[in-house]
């Protein structure tokens, strides 16, 4: 019972301040402290004169015991605040700072409502500014197509991961998988400088997403399923592609979602070194209106409530 007054108390803190641009930033928002952290860390033992196998040693022992310093941490905090009504109310409060339901449904029907007003350059500065591709020469049906991936790459990513590990570890487990994401994610943009000393931290991630990028999987199938949509096909796209998307898990959801909605996505290939496009069913619509993007979003509205209750009944099993 005390797990599930968690999960509500997260639920209805994301759904209060999710956007994150205001309470959750005066909170000092868990990715600035990873932040600067990781580039402390990156200035004292990441310099330019260490040899390969320094920097592969350094950033090795440093994720192993940021591990153990969050591990202890959170178990600390679980000891003092788990177990009684007000203190599972806090630790709900500060899950959903984790968390990114609500911001992820505004910005997508933000897009939305620009294509309603017929302001497709907003549509493309909206989208341009949360996934970070220079969306200036997409057209709406390539617009609408990156609006849903985005959409269901973020449901596996702030929502089912930050829960599955909440579930399975407790605080430990969110602390944890949040720090290696986030570390490998800033690893990532300073690339090829973080190749050697954040190579622990790309293995752990790729761990850490294995189960909850299939079980995202799952849960757009049998979303499509109850919404009638193509989720015989979201079965086929996603076992013909899974093998293909690399390890780090992030392209089930998008196979998932072309399928359902019988649409093309084009994703980054992770087994390539130059940045190279995989194109999802290429065989999908190839031209499709924004009305796509609210059947995306009911499905990520079921998706999350299948999670829920999911969770509920797995809490009190």
């Amino acid at each position: 019972m005390d797990f599930i007054v968690v999960l509500f108390a997260a639920i209805i803190g994301d759904l209060i301040w999710g956007n994150k641009k205001n309470f959750s930033e005066r909170l000092n928002y868990p990715v600035i402290v990873f932040r600067r952290f990781i580039d402390f860390i990156d200035r004292e033992f990441n310099r330019d004169e260490f040899s390969d196998n320094t920097k592969v040693f350094n950033g090795t022992i440093i994720t192993l015991m940021a591990i153990i310093i969050l591990w202890f941490l959170a178990i600390i905090l679980e000891k003092i605040l788990f177990g009684n009504f007000v203190g599972n109310i806090l630790i709900g409060f500060f899950v959903s700072l984790f968390l990114n339901i609500k911001s992820s449904f505004n910005e997508i029907k933000a897009i939305y409502n620009n294509f309603m007003d017929d302001d497709i350059d907003q549509a493309k500065e909206g989208l341009g500014s949360i996934s970070s591709v220079d969306c200036s020469e997409l057209n709406e049906s390539e617009i609408t197509a990156l609006a849903i991936d985005n959409l269901f790459r973020k449901l596996m990513l702030h929502f089912v991961c930050p829960f599955f590990w909440l579930f399975i570890m407790g605080l430990p487990g969110l602390l944890i998988s949040n720090f290696i994401s986030y570390a490998n994610k800033l690893t990532l943009q300073k690339a090829p400088k973080y190749q050697l000393f954040g190579k622990s931290i790309s293995y752990l991630e790729n761990i850490m997403y294995y189960i909850p990028s299939r079980l995202t999987s799952l849960l757009i199938i049998l979303s499509s399923f109850i919404l009638k949509e193509d989720w015989k096909k979201a079965i086929t796209i996603t076992r013909q592609y899974s093998k293909e998307m690399g390890p780090v898990s992030l392209g089930w959801s998008s196979a998932s979602i072309a399928g359902a909605l019988n649409i093309i996505i084009n994703v980054y290939n992770t087994n390539t070194e130059n940045d190279e496009f995989l194109v999802i069913h290429p065989d999908g619509i190839h031209l499709i209106n924004f009305d796509y993007i609210l059947k995306g979003i009911w499905i990520y509205i079921v998706s999350i409530s299948l999670f829920l209750v999911g969770i509920f009944f797995g809490s009190i099993v």
